[in-house]
């Protein structure tokens, strides 16, 4: 699927929105494998997790930009702040105005659904038992869900494992391997799963105490009863799934 998008809409095009997403400076491009080519749709460029979390926190934060950083302030022993680079940070994307949506709300919307598949029924469905081990009891009681969405990633012979995962609250990155591209087969437990594990276990932590939230749906999505070979509108004789759809792209034949 991944070739197939991306001989859709071409290397170039492609590029321009990883390394937007991403936040890598033109200059590393090459050094990172970003050339155009279909290797590229195969994930063999070389990205740093603080990278991929950005990308994936931009999804959940309704495509607007979003910059990691490391010290939210800094204050002396009375309590007053005198380095306040979070503030810093709010101020300067207020001001960069429409120009800090990323991506429309509409593709980080369809982008989270299709994430929250892999929570669902995918590669993250066992370690999370379909997304229920997010699960909470407000203070009356009552249980709720917290959705995720996110994906798993290997690379050849096992030597990076990876999981990038975000809730309406925060997104988690992580992974395990070798500085020097040491193979993890047979170094972990079979299944590969511990990368999982750790990203629920994390999860799990920071969302205790937090009220319930979903992904806000935009008024620009709509959801839409497709055939599940075709992706057009169901005949009679279709196996049909439902799926969500930016308005301007959804079905009519």
């Amino acid at each position: 699927p991944s070739i197939k998008v991306l001989d859709g809409i071409g290397f170039d095009a492609a590029i321009d929105r990883a390394v937007a997403l991403l936040g890598i400076s033109e200059e590393e491009l090459p050094s990172r494998a970003f050339v155009p080519g279909y290797p590229l749709g195969l994930g063999v460029c070389s990205v740093r997790p603080i990278e991929m979390a950005r990308a994936y926190s931009i999804f959940g934060n309704e495509g607007k930009e979003v910059t990691p950083i490391a010290v939210r302030n800094v204050e002396d022993r009375d309590g007053n702040i005198f380095l306040n680079p979070e503030h810093d940070l709010r101020i300067a994307q207020q001001a960069k105005g429409a120009k800090a949506q990323g991506i429309s709300q509409q593709t980080a919307y369809v982008m989270t659904q299709l994430l929250e598949n892999t929570i669902r029924s995918g590669t993250l469905a066992s370690p999370t038992e379909s997304g229920t081990v997010l699960r909470y009891k407000d203070k009356n009681g009552k249980r709720y869900t917290i959705p995720a969405a996110g994906k798993t990633g290997t690379t050849n012979e096992y030597k990076d494992l990876w999981f990038v995962g975000f809730t309406p609250y925060y997104t988690a990155g992580v992974w395990l391997g070798y500085d020097n591209s040491i193979s993890m087969r047979g170094r972990i437990n079979y299944n590969y799963n511990e990368h999982k594990t750790l990203w629920k276990n994390i999860m799990n932590e920071v969302l205790e105490g937090k009220e319930a939230a979903e992904f806000e749906m935009p008024d620009s999505v709509v959801k839409a009863t497709v055939c599940a070979k075709s992706g057009k509108l169901a005949s009679s004789g279709c196996s049909s799934v439902t799926e969500y759809f930016a308005k301007s792209e959804v079905p009519t034949d």
